[in-house]
């Protein structure tokens, strides 16, 4: 895929939060549809801009990410799923964000069933 100039997105700074790790929760997501740092800083800010998202990280060569959310009140998993897609509105582009069951183990994604039977 060609990436243009409008691929060139700056990122915006991630909510202000006081809430401490106990009072957030975690959504680990598949990405599709990410080419460029242009691309995911749209997505990146798609994220954010969800009322309760607090942070995101998204590796790019992966296509993974994390996104933390208060507790109170939380937004819908859909929501994000949603916020992902209405990013692409507007572009050339097609986003795109499935749910993982998986949990990240430092830099390395491990499936959380294989991790529970000793397999990873």
């Amino acid at each position: 895929m060609q990436h243009v100039s409008e691929c060139t997105v700056a990122p915006i700074d991630e909510a202000p939060t006081s809430s401490s790790p106990e009072k957030t929760s975690e959504h680990v997501l598949a990405f599709a549809g990410l080419g460029c740092m242009g691309c995911l800083n749209r997505v990146r800010n798609a994220l954010l801009r969800v009322p309760g998202v607090v942070r995101v990280e998204i590796d790019l060569a992966a296509a993974v990410g994390r996104v933390w959310c208060r507790m109170d009140p939380a937004p819908a998993q859909a929501e994000l799923l949603d916020a992902v897609a209405r990013a692409s509105h507007g572009t050339h582009h097609r986003y795109l964000a499935v749910p993982l069951r998986r949990r990240f183990a430092g830099r390395r994604v491990v499936d959380t069933a294989h991790a529970a039977n000793g397999k990873e």
